[in-house]
């Protein structure tokens, strides 16, 4: 029970600092660039980088803001 009400304050910390938006919007960004793409080969090589830069970029931006979530919330201060 404990466990299911820490992960939904989290989830809803994360959308009230808007994670899922930019989540959205970069995913909106990535379904753009993929469809300029017309040449079959540009698009099969282009596609597999930015599905390699996905996770990298996604991660990162995540491990960013938890961190910026926890120093909001003065989890850091041991006094």
């Amino acid at each position: 029970m404990r466990l299911l009400r820490t992960v939904k304050n989290d989830i809803r910390y994360q959308a009230w600092y808007g994670f899922y938006l930019i989540y959205a919007t970069l995913t909106a960004l990535y379904i753009f660039v993929l469809s300029l793409l017309d040449h079959p080969h540009a698009r099969s090589l282009e596609a597999a980088l930015v599905l390699l830069s996905d996770p990298a970029v996604l991660g990162f931006f995540f491990i960013g803001g938890s961190v910026l979530l926890e120093m909001d919330a003065d989890l850091h201060s041991y006094a």
